[in-house]
């Protein structure tokens, strides 16, 4: 005897019903749907570079092995620097920690100094020698960095022979070395120089600076401070820590000055 399947209610077959209706509208939004983006936040990316160590040649052909923390633009350069007793190292504990030694350290060049105490741009000094006299050698050195250094040492001559004086010896250097970057280092303050000195010596190497031979005028007002007696070996020259004062001040300068312009277009 055949049995027979009892029909299922009606409640049951709208529940299928709907449960189909509901299935065929949520089935295409879950897949048209797209997976979310991930998040990427706006950030600046600071980059470092850091170059190995490099050298810092002296003039007596010793080397010192600096690290530098510089970025890799300023690495590898030459540093001449032309000046008076400060670029000779006097005051320091030797020669080959002066000033111009030191700077080359801190920031792993090659450094040659050409100081003669007592001299400037005007005051040949008791060896005969102004600045212009010795700008030959420095173009020689091929350097790809110039620091022409002071000098309260131009005392007697006026802030108008300063500036002309200066503007042949940067002239002259812009001629023999087009390439490198000039800066003239403005006379320091000491404990026995003439304010009024320092000042013009300073305003007349600003004017020649900046009169078109591309040249970076650094103004060193507050490097020494004239009470500080630990910066100074006498009246007028720096001691070793002051040198050091002085390079650290001047390897600032020298590595923002250098990387700008290398990064520049």
């Amino acid at each position: 005897m055949k049995r027979e399947v009892p029909e299922a209610p009606k409640s049951a077959w709208l529940l299928v019903v709907g449960a189909f209706v509901v299935v065929a509208v949520l089935l295409p939004l879950v897949i048209r749907t797209p997976a979310p983006a991930s998040s990427t936040s706006a950030a600046t990316v600071t980059s470092t570079a850091t170059g190995s160590s490099a050298p810092a040649t002296a003039t007596n052909g010793t080397a010192a092995t600096s690290t530098s923390s510089a970025p890799s633009s300023t690495q590898a350069l030459v540093l001449s620097v032309l000046g008076d007793a400060y670029t000779a190292g006097s005051g320091a504990t030797s020669p080959e920690t002066g000033f111009g030694q030191l700077t080359g350290q801190e920031l792993g060049w090659t450094v040659t100094t050409f100081g003669e105490p007592g001299t400037g741009y005007t005051n040949p000094g008791t060896g005969g020698a102004v600045y212009l006299d010795r700008v030959q050698s420095v173009i020689d050195s091929k350097p790809d960095v110039v620091v022409v250094q002071g000098s309260t040492n131009d005392d007697a001559a006026t802030e108008a022979q300063i500036q002309s004086a200066a503007a042949e010896v940067f002239s002259r250097l812009r001629a023999g070395l087009p390439d490198a970057r000039l800066f003239a280092l403005g006379a320091l303050d000491t404990p026995d120089s003439v304010a009024a000195v320092v000042a013009v010596a300073r305003s007349a190497v600003r004017s020649a600076a900046t009169a078109g031979s591309a040249v970076t005028f650094v103004d060193p007002t507050g490097w020494l401070d004239p009470n500080d007696g630990t910066l100074f070996s006498d009246g007028f020259r720096a001691s070793q820590a002051g040198h050091q004062r002085i390079a650290d001040r001047l390897s600032a300068v020298l590595t923002a000055s250098v990387t700008a312009a290398t990064a520049s277009p």
